[in-house]
């Protein structure tokens, strides 16, 4: 495959990031490279139906990304951690490809067999935060239903189990009054 890495999303992230008047030997150019690519890894898993591998691509990119978001490692800045400066072009990179990361993350954990609505949500929140789209709103609206739901038979299923288990007592406090 060519040196230069390829967003699947429609552009060539080598000339994005050789436009920024940053050297591509740095760290930061890197790290997005990196990243993009893992991220293009991820979505050919996803269509070839290997969600795992597309998972373990998406968070591995996530983590390259991890070291570069200020809003990740303001909190360490007291630490002596230094939070590398990003230019618009490469800030724009990051969180375009984190968003794309999250989105696709919760799209894979929506094939699984079994659901983690919870973590569904929490990365659908998380697109959200960087951007407002229709399709992660009618992504999240169907996973608050789902969650929803699932409360309401979880709650039907320990009222059941409750109930059950105290009619189940009544007759031995019953039996116990009568001697």
């Amino acid at each position: 495959m060519d040196e230069k890495a390829f967003d699947p999303n429609g552009g060539d992230v080598g000339s994005c990031l050789g436009a920024t008047g940053v050297s591509s030997g740095s760290r930061v150019d890197s790290q997005l490279q990196d990243a993009v690519r893992l991220k293009a890894e991820g979505n050919a898993f996803y269509k070839e139906k290997n969600v795992r591998a597309a998972i373990g691509r998406y968070h591995r990119a996530l983590l390259f990304l991890r070291g570069l978001d200020a809003e990740v490692t303001s909190a360490l800045q007291g630490f002596g951690s230094q939070v590398p400066k990003l230019n618009p072009e490469q800030e724009e990179l990051l969180r375009n490809t984190q968003v794309d990361c999250y989105n696709n993350l919760a799209a894979c954990l929506l094939q699984r067999d079994v659901v983690d609505y919870a973590r569904v949500l929490q990365y659908s929140l998380k697109v959200l935060h960087w951007r407002a789209d229709a399709n992660v709103k009618k992504q999240l609206q169907r996973v608050e239903e789902r969650l929803g739901k699932d409360y309401q038979n979880e709650k039907a299923l320990y009222k059941g189990m409750f109930s059950k288990q105290k009619q189940a007592e009544e007759p031995l406090v019953d039996e116990k009054s009568q001697k």
